[in-house]
């Protein structure tokens, strides 16, 4: 063989290597098994479940790149969706858009955090009351957890008056652990422990949903296949939350 011929027969085999590859990764796109694909997380689901969905995913996806933000409020997360910036969301309900289309997966207790140094954190179980007499933090008030507070709370004849409010789980439960109050949270949001902190049962505390959502029309192969995981990963999940 001539040393033209070495060439052409070296870069030959790996034109063809190329277009194997490439039509292996085609096919598996096609299938939903490898892409990119953007995932949004609420709150308190960004310790809870963030984790195991990028542990299992990594799994059941190995061709799968995942870009994920966290601690966003549903407002945020639905925008996102409709901008096309996310491809799918875990938030919580209600979804108050007409570009999303979204699937509850389970409900989900609201508890208390409270600063260990408080003498509320001595007693097994509190009420709205009396945290109504305490110093507060919270979520902002369009989020869903403060909007599900505030309506059980005005079912009850209850006045709660929270002093702060931000939009992340990791600063609201700073604020706790330095004592600026208590808050109404996810229990999810055990997941997250700085210290200083004790978590209890609200005993009148309404639930709040959790639900993945999506882009109306969205059919890319990815999504579809998606979709029934994460569902599956979060039901799994649902022991560990409660």
């Amino acid at each position: 063989m001539t040393a033209a011929g070495e060439v052409l027969l070296v870069r030959g085999r790996r034109l063809l290597e190329d277009l194997q590859r490439l039509e292996t990764d085609v096919r598996r796109m096609g299938q939903g098994l490898q892409g990119t694909l953007r995932i949004g997380f609420t709150g308190s689901a960004t310790y809870g479940l963030m984790p195991r969905v990028f542990r299992e995913s990594a799994s059941a996806f190995d061709g799968l790149a995942l870009e994920v933000v966290g601690e966003l409020l549903t407002p945020e997360l639905t925008q996102r969706l409709v901008d096309h910036r996310l491809d799918v969301a875990v938030l919580r309900p209600p979804v108050d858009s007409a570009g999303v289309d979204w699937s509850p997966i389970l409900e989900e207790r609201l508890i208390a955090a409270i600063p260990s140094r408080s003498a509320m954190s001595r007693r097994e179980r509190l009420s709205l009351t009396e945290l109504a007499s305490h110093p507060l933090v919270g979520y902002p008030e369009e989020s869903s957890v403060s909007q599900t507070v505030a309506a059980e709370c005005l079912r009850r004849g209850i006045a709660l008056k929270v002093d702060q409010r931000v939009s992340e789980t990791s600063t609201l439960l700073s604020l706790v652990a330095a004592g600026v109050g208590s808050a109404i949270v996810p229990e999810s949001a055990t997941a997250l422990s700085l210290g200083h902190t004790s978590f209890r049962e609200i005993v009148d505390a309404p639930s709040v949903q959790l639900a993945i959502a999506w882009r109306t029309g969205d059919e890319s192969p990815v999504l579809q296949r998606y979709i029934p995981f994460l569902q599956k990963v979060i039901l799994a999940s649902q022991k560990g939350i409660r």
